[in-house]
């Protein structure tokens, strides 16, 4: 009957005043009240509007019962903590009363809703009160005893690690937090996409290269390498990485995954439901890390992909990476390279496009024809632009 009384009135005031006429009724009938008649009780204050009135009187509940002799079990404590700490209620620390109390303890499964406790006090540890400390706390009484028993379903053991596994890699140094993911994965827990995520906004932060590797092979065993979010930052990971200021060892590993992305994306399945498509800062990307491992030939193919399949690609490369591009094909001295990409920049609208194309004039032998092109994608002679060239006669008798 308790437990409905949510169900049976329209308000808090109403609600509350029906529970007391139940819990009257019972002293009256000399009815032994139990750790059912305790958690019904809390079950059904916390799902009261009033957030002031359910902390009260959830309090003021498990105070009674106590004094009656009756103990609480997780489960009670559970409804404590889902009546204390709402999503847009104020923070409460109740947990830490809570832990406090029952540090230590090993329990036994004395009310289904028992399981609830260890996967919503990491959720508050995480989502509510941002506390890594308290988090280990929760961790700690965890492993007391018969206590992992308790941690639910496969599900719920899930949810625990995602919350957990979040919370430490927010707030911990990098190679701390790996420390601990390679203790936890895949044995116990598989990271979600959105965690993946997290975890590589982690390492950008930390500039924790040396781990990419290992993440990538992860995501190919989650298979997450269709996902186009992870996979866009990664490659944007890798991109920023500066053989300048870190070891150089990690470009053709780099180089290696930015490759293996583009034969994924390229060979997708045209009946996959989820497919990547490229977008111009991906492809930019790719072209960074090729050159910063001297592969101008694959970033070559970045460049003809863009100027063959521009309808396919969401955007446009930044047009650093076009640049840089532009400067490597430019110490080749490779007049067709750098014409097809000054050819691209010029399609894509770069305001850059005389600038560079002038550079490329001044700096790699063009023969007369590619001097021409260059004039054309460009729209004025650049040979004007050098008094000095050999090729301005020759151009302008070609014109004529």
């Amino acid at each position: 009957m308790i437990r409905i009384v949510n169900f049976s009135r329209e308000n808090s005031e109403l609600r509350w005043q029906l529970l007391q006429d139940l819990l009257s009724e019972i002293v009256e009938s000399r009815l032994k009240p139990n750790l059912n008649t305790l958690n019904s009780i809390l079950e059904t204050v916390s799902m009261m509007g009033n957030i002031r009135q359910s902390k009260s009187l959830s309090l003021a509940t498990l105070a009674e019962f106590k004094s009656l002799g009756i103990e609480p079990s997780l489960a009670s404590y559970y409804y404590l903590l889902i009546s204390h700490c709402k999503d847009r209620g104020p923070v409460s620390s109740i947990l830490v009363d809570i832990l406090n109390e029952i540090k230590g303890k090993s329990f036994t499964i004395l009310d289904p809703k028992d399981t609830f406790f260890f996967v919503t006090a990491m959720d508050i540890c995480r989502n509510h009160l941002q506390d890594l400390d308290l988090a280990h706390m929760v961790n700690t009484l965890l492993h007391v005893g018969n206590n992992y028993d308790l941690i639910g379903d496969s599900y719920k053991e899930s949810v625990y690690y995602r919350h957990f596994l979040a919370l430490k890699c927010s707030l911990e140094p990098f190679d701390t937090f790996m420390d601990f993911y390679n203790k936890l994965v895949p044995n116990i827990y598989t990271p979600e996409p959105q965690i993946m995520e997290e975890i590589l906004k982690s390492l950008e932060l930390h500039e924790g290269y040396e781990y990419i590797s290992q993440l990538w092979s992860d995501m190919i065993i989650f298979d997450q390498t269709y996902r186009a979010t992870l996979v866009s930052l990664l490659l944007s990971i890798m991109s920023n990485y500066s053989p300048t200021t870190q070891p150089s060892k990690y470009l053709k590993n780099f180089a290696d995954i930015a490759w293996k992305i583009w034969d994924t994306i390229e060979t997708q399945s045209e009946e996959k439901e989820k497919k990547i498509t490229w977008t111009g800062q991906m492809l930019g990307n790719i072209i960074i890390i090729s050159l910063k491992a001297d592969l101008i030939d694959k970033a070559f193919m970045v460049i003809k992909k863009l100027l063959q399949s521009p309808l396919d690609i969401l955007g446009v490369p930044d047009i650093n990476a076009l640049r840089l591009f532009v400067e490597y094909a430019i110490k080749e001295d490779n007049g067709v390279i750098c014409l097809a990409c000054i050819q691209y920049i010029s399609d894509a609208g770069f305001p850059e496009t005389v600038e560079l194309a002038t550079t490329v004039f001044e700096k790699v032998k063009l023969d007369v024809i590619q001097v021409g092109r260059l004039s054309n994608i460009v729209g004025f002679n650049v040979a004007e632009k050098s008094p000095n060239s050999k090729y301005g006669e020759s151009l302008n008798t070609t014109t004529q």
